[in-house]
Parts: C-alpha cells; sequence; structure tokens
C-alpha cells in the first residue's frame, strides 16, 4: 500500500490575477459608491485629474 502524500501548501502567486481584479472591482464599487452623490463618473474624474496634474493653479 502506497504511503498518503502531504497536501502541498497552494501557492499564493497561482491566484494572484484573480485577487487583482477582485481588488479592482471592489475599488471601483467603493469609487461609484461615493461619487454617486455628486454624478460622477470614473472617466469623468480621470479626466478632472489629467487636466488638474496638467495645468496646476488652473481656475475654469
Amino acid at each position: 500500500m502506497a504511503k498518503p502524500t502531504v497536501a502541498q501548501e497552494k501557492d499564493p502567486l497561482d491566484d494572484l490575477g484573480q485577487s487583482i481584479r477582485g481588488l479592482h472591482q471592489i475599488s471601483g464599487s467603493i469609487f461609484l459608491r461615493e461619487a454617486e452623490t455628486i454624478g460622477l463618473m470614473q472617466v469623468q474624474f480621470g479626466t478632472l485629474v489629467t487636466i488638474a496634474n496638467a495645468a496646476p493653479g488652473i481656475d475654469q
């Protein structure tokens, strides 16, 4: 009779892509929940940040 083998522990890096995708979904849902009150979408926010970084001190 063969001896039972010791179960190998799963390498956390095996599911790294799924973990990153899950974190991305969580961060997106948090952003949407917080930005919902002012009606701001992710693309709009990204555009505003890009403009603010490109031209510091810009007013309107």
